[in-house]
């Protein structure tokens, strides 16, 4: 499960791209909070070497989420036919943050597609992917 976020090859279904998701993007909501409430005054750090940590660590959970979400976007992106590179539309301020919102609702190709075989056909079998 660890190899699907170092891995463009492949599709994911609707469920497993949220799933991917859903852990990672929680912790950067707790941790953004945490940063938000210490910038805006309302948490005060005696120490601000404290602070300091507080504001690195948002930046490094930043770009990890940012790069974890790449692999499991691309795969999404095959599983509805469309080239891996339309990941690159998520630099668009609010549109693509949008289009990725919507990916979790549309429905993949039911057949096998140039990017792989239907992920949803191992899932329902209870095979293992080869």
């Amino acid at each position: 499960m660890i190899r699907a976020y170092f891995s463009a090859s492949g599709r994911f279904t609707r469920r497993q791209y949220i799933l991917y998701f859903l852990g990672p993007q929680l912790l950067f909501v707790i941790l953004g909070t945490v940063y938000l409430l210490q910038w805006a005054g309302s948490v005060n750090f005696e120490k601000a070497y404290v602070a300091e940590g507080v504001s690195r660590l948002f930046l490094y959970l930043s770009i990890s989420g940012f790069l974890l979400g790449l692999m499991p976007t691309i795969k999404r992106l095959h599983d509805i036919s469309m080239s891996g590179w339309f990941v690159l539309a998520g630099l668009i301020p609010r549109i693509g943050s949008f289009l990725f919102f919507i990916l979790a609702f549309i429905p993949g190709e039911k057949e096998e597609n140039k990017y792989g075989d239907n992920p949803r056909q191992f899932l329902a079998s209870g095979e293992a992917k080869p």
